[in-house]
């Protein structure tokens, strides 16, 4: 008996705006500069499921947050 591969992936996403109308103040705290839209995440979600060798990854859609927040917390750590 031939078992199939078991594949294991996950998305992370970020903030995403719920309206068209996006707040610049609260994009400008991304390194994109701009927030998350629905299409974004669909198309992480729609890379993992197209891509059968890629497997037992957590694939961070979020415009570069989760990178702006460990860099400040580095430079926090250097100046502590």
């Amino acid at each position: 008996m031939e078992l199939s591969p078991v594949r294991t992936n996950t998305v992370s996403p970020g903030f995403v705006r719920p309206q068209p109308k996006q707040t610049k103040e609260l994009a400008k705290r991304f390194p994109v500069n701009s927030l998350g839209r629905p299409e974004d995440i669909a198309m992480a979600y729609i890379y993992l499921m197209t891509h059968p060798y890629t497997t037992g990854h957590i694939l961070v859609a979020d415009g570069g947050a989760l990178l702006a927040r460990q860099a400040l917390y580095s430079i926090n750590m250097l100046i502590y």
